[in-house]
């Protein structure tokens, strides 16, 4: 299925979209719907297109992609974006021998049950559901914020299931998070603040182009380049830095508490003090 047919199929049907090998090879098609995904993990975020009406003018009408999306792929999606606003689930093989290789007739049943169960659960709480709005201690803001529709579920619970499932959820969501920021600790934007802490003041966006390169280890001809100082430039006014020209070249600066948000974010220590803002910043 391509982007087109995706948002509408949950426009107008709703319900949770399940997606298999969501492996996309045609990377524009797996641009669009990662858009989708994007804007469809919240409420009131349309995606708009012009549709022809009965009078055959065009008009913008917009689509709502919002639902859960159950989907299952065998790589991380491009965009990390895309890849934060899920709860990530990696299976491993398994010995077990009684799981059918054919599915029987009694599958189907079983999984109707289901659904009528899950039907009535949702009529039976639809007057009484609340939302639960709350931080979660020691994780990050989007796995806070993706993780909170299922503890508003787990409140409609009994007592003797809430426990062990909010327990399980999250166990789940401290771990999602550890390997999360482990996979962000290596990434070229971690070490260009990297380069930036151990050059303080003096670092030009060519200087942390060269540090990367050399002191973190990614010495590779075709890092090398594409990675220019421009691009560094760039890339740096994308992490919340300031770039002014000056007789030494471009040099970066930004205010202490950006940059202690940005040392938060890709887990970086340092054993020295950090640098305070960069000369001329407020």
């Amino acid at each position: 299925m391509t982007s087109a047919p995706m948002f509408r199929l949950v426009d107008a049907v709703g319900g949770t979209l399940l997606m298999d090998e969501a492996d996309f090879s045609r990377s524009e098609v797996g641009a669009d719907i990662a858009k989708i995904l994007n804007v469809g993990y919240q409420k009131n975020s349309p995606i708009i297109r012009m549709e022809e009406g009965e009078d055959g003018k065009l008009a913008p009408r917009p689509f709502q992609p919002f639902g859960p999306k159950i989907i299952n792929g065998r790589r991380p999606f491009r965009d990390e974006s895309t890849e934060s606003r899920c709860l990530v689930y990696q299976p491993s093989a398994t010995s077990r021998a009684d799981i059918p290789t054919q599915l029987p007739a009694a599958f189907e049943q079983e999984a109707g049950e289901i659904r009528n169960r899950a039907m009535a659960w949702r009529l039976d709480v639809l007057d009484s559901f609340a939302i639960v709005d709350r931080h979660l201690p020691g994780l990050r803001p989007r796995t806070n914020q993706i993780v909170l529709p299922l503890l508003s579920v787990a409140q409609h619970m009994s007592d003797s299931a809430r426990e062990p499932y909010v327990d399980a959820l999250l166990r789940f969501a401290h771990e999602r998070d550890s390997q999360s920021q482990e996979m962000i600790q290596d990434t070229i934007e971690a070490d260009l603040v990297r380069g930036y802490l151990a050059l303080k003041e003096a670092g030009t966006c060519k200087g942390i182009r060269n540090w990367v390169l050399t002191k973190a280890g990614r010495d590779d001809s075709n890092l090398e380049r594409w990675m220019t100082a421009q691009w560094v430039g760039r890339k740096m006014r994308e992490l919340g830095f300031a770039t002014p020209h000056t007789k030494r070249g471009t040099v970066p600066t930004i205010e202490a508490k950006r940059l202690a948000d940005l040392q938060d974010r890709f887990g970086i220590v340092v054993t020295a003090a950090s640098p305070g803002p960069s000369p001329g910043t407020p």
